[in-house]
């Protein structure tokens, strides 16, 4: 392999029992949207599956949901955005679907029709992300609306937080609010709705005493959605520690002796101002190495620090491992991991990406993801 992720499942394990923490004896959904985080779609549920206190599991895609059930995932699932393929293989499959439109609701309720099926669905609500959803004024008419559909249920109610990883919390509490009046009038009118949820991994410390059903993702794979979110879940539960789930690894492919003066890359954009030794990396921007890294990362080898020279290629990247001691092709390099110059935050500014989902979502698929 030129390029592999550890998966590490004991830190999936950790970071799952320090949200069980707060959540209690609610619901926890762990999601699984973007291949996983970036984490692989399959190690995670395989993973997921095994665990006691992951209730539910969460994909975007209906034709995701498929997959984890061909793969014998058995948790129940529950798909927040996309039916993409025909929703009548999702029949008897365990699989409740997000519902924010009449159309969508119609169009699921023929095909309940056309195979005596009734889905479980989960309606959408939109309190300020301006996303999928019903308008929250108009949430109480769509439901009752959604109720005279002969072939479906409504098992759910949901929403999703707009910001609620910031300091300020002004909005996410306007959020949580109109989430609450809706909850508070389908009790006014006699309408059950099992499962109710707005919470993401930065919410969860939020009183949500009306919610039983906690929506995780980056939290669950061990990184923070913000520095303040950090400082806030801290304030509150100073014991609180995240262990990130993923390491991303390579080898070295060649080392090469230049000389002080000599160019390094497309572009020329760096300059060795010494005799310098390289070492090529077998992994590029194609990977999910991102040209962003270029003349500004560091990898981790041998317990020594090296930097990323030059601009990364599509395939490939260059490092100045002079001051690795006793380096040699094969060596193992960490690209990312749970150290300080190579962690997903200190990447995240070398390139001055905002969101740290978007360096890990961005690693290629097609990388082997290893669980330890």
């Amino acid at each position: 392999m030129h390029s592999w992720l550890e998966i590490n499942k004991n830190a999936i394990a950790h970071n799952i029992s320090q949200y069980k923490k707060i959540i209690n004896n609610n619901i926890l959904a762990l999601v699984l949207k973007g291949n996983s985080y970036g984490h692989g779609l399959l190690p995670i549920a395989c993973i997921s599956e095994q665990n006691k206190e992951i209730d539910w599991l969460c994909v975007s895609h209906l034709s995701d949901a498929l997959l984890l059930r061909r793969n014998k995932i058995s948790k129940p699932i529950l798909v927040l955005s996309c039916i993409d393929i025909d929703p009548a293989a999702a029949i008897h499959q365990k699989i409740d679907i997000v519902v924010g439109s009449y159309i969508t609701a119609q169009k699921l309720s023929a095909v309940g029709k056309k195979h005596n099926y009734h889905f479980n669905v989960h309606i959408k609500v939109d309190t300020g992300l301006s996303r999928l959803g019903v308008v929250a004024q108009h949430a109480l008419e769509f439901i009752q609306c959604i109720r005279t559909l002969p072939y479906l249920t409504i098992t759910g109610i949901c929403s999703h937080f707009a910001q609620a990883q910031h300091e300020n919390q002004s909005f996410t509490r306007e959020q949580l609010a109109q989430f609450n009046t809706i909850l508070k009038e389908l009790v006014k009118y006699g309408i059950s709705i099992p499962y109710r949820h707005i919470s993401n991994s930065a919410a969860t410390i939020l009183k949500q005493p009306l919610c039983n059903f906690f929506r995780l993702g980056i939290g669950m794979y061990g990184y923070w959605s913000s520095q303040a979110n950090k400082l806030s879940v801290m304030k509150k539960y100073p014991t609180m520690i995240l262990k990130p789930v993923l390491t991303w690894k390579t080898r070295i492919a060649e080392i090469k002796n230049i000389s002080a003066g000599v160019s390094v890359g497309y572009n020329c954009t760096y300059q060795a101002n010494r005799p310098t030794i390289t070492a090529i990396l077998p992994i590029g921007y194609y990977d999910g190495y991102q040209m962003r890294f270029s003349n500004k990362a560091w990898v981790r080898i041998k317990d020594h620090y090296a930097p990323v020279i030059g601009r990364v290629c599509m395939n490939m990247t260059i490092i100045d491992v002079s001051n690795v001691p006793a380096v040699g092709v094969g060596d193992e390099v960490m690209l990312l991991g749970d150290y300080p110059k190579v962690n997903v935050y200190a990447l995240a500014d070398y390139a001055d990406i905002d969101n740290v989902r978007e360096i890990l979502i961005a690693i290629n698929p097609r990388i082997p993801r290893l669980v330890i």
